[in-house]
């Protein structure tokens, strides 16, 4: 298996530049970034992507559309949004999230529990095959 692939979903071009850089340094492999509701609810339903992170508005638009996208395919990810968190809407308020602004380490910390999720269903998922 090669480098994780992560889903980028950020309007503000900054961000997204910042968050792009981040996640390379990781060694991830960034799809994105997306900045439009349209082409993240696409690539969420097409691409093989491993884990997403999300802005919940983009452009005034809610990105919930994608995360139900990406719970129906199991694919874990997590919210990078300046709402708070007990301002997530339902059944997303405990969901795990990073708030902005957000520093590299909290990026890595969100990065390192989303692939430990990965890691944990494909070992689950072996011992049932």
């Amino acid at each position: 298996m090669g480098s994780p692939r992560v889903l980028v979903v950020e309007d503000e071009a900054l961000i997204a530049m910042d968050l792009v850089e981040c996640l390379e340094e990781l060694g991830l492999q960034v799809v994105g970034p997306l900045d439009r509701l349209d082409l993240a609810l696409a690539a969420a339903k097409s691409e093989s992507i491993d884990l997403a992170l999300l802005d919940i508005d983009l452009n005034g638009r809610s990105a919930y559309p994608v995360a139900d996208e990406l719970r129906a395919r199991r694919i874990p990810f997590a919210f990078v949004t300046g709402t708070d968190q007990e301002n997530l809407q339902p059944p997303y308020e405990a969901h795990l999230s990073v708030s902005k602004p957000y520093s590299s380490h909290g990026i890595e910390q969100v990065v390192t529990s989303l692939l430990q999720r990965i890691n944990v269903e494909t070992a689950v998922s072996a011992k049932v095959d």
